[in-house]
């Protein structure tokens, strides 16, 4: 197959057909429509420019994938570093397992006791009112869809009666 083309004006392209007799016309597709009326070498020139722009924006995101996986397995090393760490090297597997569920239970007790919070210990309420001594007290929000449900129902039944 044999092309040919104006160098002067790229809007269209000729194909030669049956031994150089016949011609097709091709015209330029929508997407290259920024090609209009410019000369090839305008043509190589804004590719090449284009392809510059692309490498520089792929350098810096190469970059910072680098970066973040480097970031990454770091996070990872320090993690099995601290996990082996903790490990109690005495007991066999069999037996670091046998009590899962009771050490479960156990941080579960110390995460529920550190993160307890009292009301009626310091002054992390903010305003209240003074003359009467009352607090506001968040009202529980449900976040279940059936909780949600159970909110507007109960809310249809007060507005209507």
């Amino acid at each position: 197959m044999v092309i040919a083309y104006d160098r002067r004006c790229m809007n269209h392209v000729y194909v030669k057909t049956d031994k150089g007799k016949g011609m097709i016309k091709c015209d330029l597709l929508s997407k290259s429509s920024r090609f209009m009326n410019l000369s090839l070498e305008e043509v190589k020139s804004i590719r090449y420019e284009e392809k510059l722009a692309r490498d520089l924006y792929k350098t810096p995101e190469l970059n910072e994938e680098v970066a973040l996986n480097t970031k990454l397995e770091m996070i990872a090393k320090k993690a099995i570093d601290r996990s082996e760490e903790n490990e109690d090297s005495s007991l066999t597997k069999a037996e670091r397992k046998a009590n899962l569920r009771g050490n479960k239970t156990n941080e579960r007790d110390k995460l529920r006791k550190a993160q307890a919070y009292d009301l009626g210990k310091g002054n992390d309420v903010g305003e209240y009112d003074v003359v009467n001594n009352v607090a506001p007290i968040e009202v529980y929000k449900p976040k279940s869809k059936l909780g949600l449900l159970a909110k507007l129902k109960n809310e249809g039944v007060q507005d209507h009666g």
